[in-house]
């Protein structure tokens, strides 16, 4: 009886610790470390990648300069997203080491609001009178684009827009001059002259516009396409031409029967004063259809995966004349109308309907012509893809929820067994390592002597002899609860002396390195590698290393092997990591 009870009392005093053990690593198992590398179509590292646990934003981390994550995500996690501006966004399943590739953001309909602004001309090529200047004219409307070519660089575009367009008009001096004018008394004038000094005149037109044109894409930079457009538009008139005018002075002589006329105040001839002429302007209607050739070209920035900027020059080149030019004088004048109303004024027709005494119009064609600088924020719907990711690679030992690899996590105080028999011996867990508090100051080395050279030079060769690590191991913690007593301490023993090695040469800079055997893909071998590096520096910089002397980690992979891979020992002694000095 005495028997039994001794054994089940000595089951109970194994079983308790044991239990415990078993609730701490189930408590580890709820988080599940992830490490990764995001890279682009080209096999380039992407950094500034935002990856998440789907559903889960909070649970995030941003790539570095090598475009490597880490995240610790529940064991229920199912999936992970990539974002990142100019990419399309991927969703990928988890796996303990992970390679994603994000591909450029790409929709193959795009749409876009535009405006623009330059010099523009109802342009009449070479006027036969006096001299056009351009003026300042807008557009602005909506656009949509179609992607059709595999490669993603080449679309069709079309849209509506309201564009307007705005010249000016000098003619410094011209004479007017007619004959068998009516005097409204039953004769007519000889003729009669009038001579324009000063006059100037602006006119403006607005459209709608319709372009049809072929787009062309080129990718420059990261988030940056050179593009290219070229095409026709139709420009439909909104209404007529309207002109306003001006003149400085305006002298009006004329004969009646060949006799000099006896009031010529009266009939308004002489100087004539401002007030007795119509500066209000006019229209022209009757406008035909316009046709341009039309280009631009500039940059197209992704502000995010959906939303682009364009920015760039265009000219639109009317080719068609839009009115029927001449027919009318320049200065109009009823001699009737002058003897009967005193207040009668001259009219002035505008140069775009005017004609010379000849007969011969001011300007022959008349189109519309603008070039300027033009924006476009344009957006397109991209889809998400949900792609399988590729076969995981052999699991990595979840490492125990504590705020660095390095430390090693007591158990949870467990009720004391009543006293029996000694139990069979259970491996107790390290305490965790001490802070070194020294602090290291930099300092001007001094002058040293041969003793101290040579103390120097094996101290150096001490610093930089290699650690090893297990087979697919990248941390400090091994999940055999029996391994801790030996490698632990030894990997932790060896870094103790390195660091106090580092201390005692503050002015020495470090690169650390973290090397594989050929076990495994390129790809995995790159992760592992780096993450070996990284955990060594954050043990050291916990310490009391400051992070500055340590000038960059980088993974070697399988690249640079101590001894061939043809053995077990020998892959032991490439799984390594090494401390290299780059500067004393």
């Amino acid at each position: 009886m005495k028997v039994k009870l001794c054994i089940i009392m000595l089951c109970i005093g194994v079983g308790i610790p044991a239990l415990a053990q078993d609730e701490v690593v189930e408590a580890v198992a709820q988080d599940i470390l992830v490490r990764g590398v995001v890279v682009n179509e080209k096999q380039r590292p992407l950094p500034g990648v935002a990856v998440s646990v789907d559903g889960e934003p909070s649970i995030t981390d941003t790539t570095d300069a090598k475009g490597t994550f880490t995240l610790y995500v529940p064991r229920s996690a199912k999936q992970l997203v990539a974002t990142c501006v100019g990419m399309r966004n991927e969703t990928v399943n988890i796996a303990p080491q992970m390679r994603l590739i994000l591909r450029k953001a790409f929709s193959r309909n795009e749409f876009s609001v535009h405006a623009g602004v330059g010099a523009s001309s109802l342009w009449n090529y070479s006027p036969n009178v006096g001299n056009y200047k351009f003026s300042v004219g807008y557009d602005f409307g909506i656009g949509y684009t179609l992607f059709f070519s595999k490669n993603k660089t080449w679309a069709v575009s079309t849209g509506i827009s309201i564009a307007s367009f705005n010249s000016n008009y000098e003619l410094p001096t011209f004479t007017d001059a007619k004959g068998k004018i009516s005097d409204g008394e039953g004769g007519d004038f000889d003729y009669f002259d009038a001579t324009i000094s000063g006059y100037t005149e602006s006119q403006h037109l607005s459209m709608l516009t319709i372009p049809l044109m072929l787009h062309f894409e080129k990718e420059m930079t990261e988030t940056g396409k050179f593009y290219a457009a070229l095409g026709v538009k139709f420009g439909l008139p909104r209404g007529t031409i309207n002109y306003t005018n001006n003149v400085q002075e305006l002298h009006a002589s004329g004969t009646i029967r060949g006799r000099e006329i006896i009031d010529p105040e009266s009939m308004g001839l002489g100087n004539v004063n401002r007030n007795r002429i119509d500066l209000s302007g006019g229209s022209i209607d009757n406008l035909q259809t316009a046709y341009f050739v039309s280009v631009e070209t500039g940059m197209k920035w992704a502000l995010t995966n959906e939303w682009s900027l364009y920015t760039g020059i265009y000219m639109d080149y009317g080719f068609k004349n839009i009115i029927e030019t001449g027919g009318n004088d320049l200065v109009g004048y009823n001699a009737a109308e002058f003897v009967t109303n005193t207040s009668a004024k001259y009219s002035l027709s505008g140069m775009l309907s005017a004609s010379s005494a000849e007969g011969k119009p001011f300007v022959d064609k008349v189109s519309p012509v603008s070039a300027g600088v033009r924006v476009a924020l344009a957006f397109g719907k991209i889809p998400v893809k949900k792609v399988a990711s590729p076969p995981p690679l052999p699991p990595v030992a979840a490492p125990p929820p504590v705020a660095t690899p390095l430390s090693v996590a007591s158990p949870p105080p467990v009720a004391s067994p009543p006293p029996i028999a000694a139990p069979l011996p259970v491996a107790t867990p390290l305490p965790p390592s001490p802070v070194d508090t020294v602090k290291v100051v930099r300092k001007t080395p001094a002058k040293e002597t041969r003793q101290q050279r040579q103390q120097r030079i094996v101290d150096k060769a001490r610093v930089q002899k290699p650690i090893n690590f297990e087979v697919a191991k990248s941390d400090l913690l091994l999940a055999s609860r029996a391994a801790l007593d030996v490698e632990i301490r030894d990997l932790k023993s060896q870094l103790d002396e390195k660091i106090t090695l580092l201390k005692k040469y503050p002015n020495w800079h470090i690169r650390i390195e973290g090397h594989t055997d050929d076990t495994g893909s390129q790809a995995r071998n790159e992760i592992l590698g780096q993450d070996r590096a990284e955990t060594v520096k954050a043990y050291m910089i916990e310490q009391g290393i400051p992070a500055e002397i340590i000038t960059e980690t980088v993974s070697k992979a399988a690249t640079e092997p101590l001894v061939p891979n043809n053995s077990v020992e020998n892959r032991r002694k490439n799984r390594r990591v090494v401390i290299v000095i780059v500067k004393e």
